[in-house]
């Protein structure tokens, strides 16, 4: 089978597209032949060894933690799967960009009736991630939530499923990204460049996908007894104990409950999944300088199958 593989870490230069065995699923797993695999920020986060030291990689590796497809294979003790089934889900930190992977069972769920395998690829990490922060935050209805980075597929995602529940929703993106935040259901629309730490007023968690200068910043918008989720980077205890508030960072562990749960909001058109952009296996490279941009609205998708 043909795959996206680093042997070291690097830059855009280290991935290949190489011929390898295709894989055979061990006890509850099953193999899947790719039609489509999602692009996080991570993927390019591991290719140049952010990640080295948190979760080393064994080399060669095959980038992507996304992937849908048709069961191919079934592992030992797999029940309620048949071939054939279409399924999305993550292989975990890598094996998505290839013809064939590995998923294990509790970490997928069926792709509904009516939706796209590229629809579905674009799903785990980010819904996987939006609802760890959200339910880490606690966030229901009432709650003042502040979105940066609200343009991006974590933030698309933690827009709508936040507004499910019934919460006030602040969205920080680009002049450029307003409308489409508003379109996702954001009861304000503040733009990043622009002093929008004076515009917000109190609120009771700040889902954080940026960091940096952005998180500090963020710290005096918290109410007291709020918190900040952080998706990249450790908040500060210090800040948070001087403030009265929480922090804390949180990872997307893919879990077949929350990926059934946001497919099936999908697929009653409760949320949107915007496409920002499809590229073939040979033009992984391309997808992910994209994605390293910062610039993306919505999520890219490597359609493989």
């Amino acid at each position: 089978m043909r795959a996206a593989q680093i042997s070291a870490y690097g830059g855009p230069d280290v991935l290949k597209i190489v011929d390898v065995p295709v894989p055979s699923p061990g006890p509850g797993e099953v193999l899947v032949k790719v039609a489509a695999a999602g692009v996080n920020p991570v993927d390019w986060k591991i290719r140049e060894g952010y990640l080295a030291e948190a979760a080393p990689l064994t080399f060669p590796a095959t980038l992507g933690n996304d992937a849908a497809g048709t069961i191919e294979a079934l592992g030992a003790d797999v029940q309620g799967l048949s071939i054939g089934d279409a399924v999305f889900g993550s292989p975990g930190i890598t094996g998505g960009f290839a013809e064939f992977a590995l998923l294990k069972v509790d970490q997928l769920a069926r792709v509904p009736n009516g939706m796209s395998l590229v629809v579905a690829a674009a799903l785990p990490v980010a819904a996987a991630t939006a609802t760890v922060a959200l339910d880490t935050a606690e966030v229901k209805a009432g709650t003042r939530l502040l979105v940066h980075a609200a343009a991006g597929s974590v933030g698309s995602l933690a827009i709508q499923l936040a507004k499910a529940r019934g919460a006030h929703v602040t969205a920080v993106t680009s002049r450029a990204t307003q409308d489409h935040v508003r379109g996702l259901g954001a009861d304000i629309a503040l733009v990043r460049e622009e002093d929008w730490a004076t515009q917000t007023g109190q609120v009771d968690v700040v889902l954080d996908g940026v960091g940096g200068a952005t998180q500090e910043a963020s710290w005096p918008v918290l109410a007291k007894g709020g918190i900040l989720v952080s998706l990249v980077q450790p908040p500060s205890e210090e800040h948070a104990q001087a403030l009265g508030v929480r922090g804390m960072m949180v990872f997307g562990h893919p879990t077949a409950e929350a990926l059934g749960s946001v497919a099936a909001l999908v697929a009653s058109g409760q949320v949107q999944i915007p496409i920002a952009g499809e590229y073939s296996l040979d033009a992984v490279s391309e997808a992910l300088a994209v994605s390293q941009s910062g610039e993306v609205v919505g999520k890219l998708v490597v359609k493989i199958g």
